[in-house]
């Protein structure tokens, strides 16, 4: 997950993950970078989760294709899954399969959430 040149960002160091030691990530202020490149239309975000056990998902869609996902907390062979499940899919067709997924008792799930943060990051 990168971060284009020019914008402002901030470098959380060290940031811990189960089984892993450190993970090093750019986090844009703002959460959203829109950038167009020739007729395409990138979009890379960051985006704090809600009630489940990952604390953010970074987000890299183009041309409304999911490029890339990563859960930073969580289950990890789950949201590893999800972001290997939904790699080259259309946007629209994540939210349509991911939303409303509960986990256990919780009314929200790591699936659901990311289905939010590219509903709330569409437009």
């Amino acid at each position: 997950f990168t971060v284009p040149m020019g914008i402002p960002a901030i470098r959380l160091d060290p940031l811990s993950h189960r089984k892993r030691n450190c993970v090093h990530f750019w986090i844009v202020c703002t959460g959203i970078i829109h950038k167009k490149k020739g007729s395409k239309l990138i979009m890379k975000t960051v985006y704090k989760t809600k009630g489940t056990c990952s604390r953010q998902i970074l987000v890299d869609v183009e041309n409304g294709i999911v490029n890339s996902v990563e859960f930073v907390g969580g289950c990890s062979g789950n949201t590893q899954g999800i972001a290997s499940l939904v790699k080259g899919m259309k946007v629209e067709d994540v939210i349509a399969r991911c939303e409303g997924i509960r986990c256990g008792f919780k009314d929200t799930s790591c699936p659901d959430q990311l289905a939010k943060a590219l509903r709330e990051n569409q437009a």
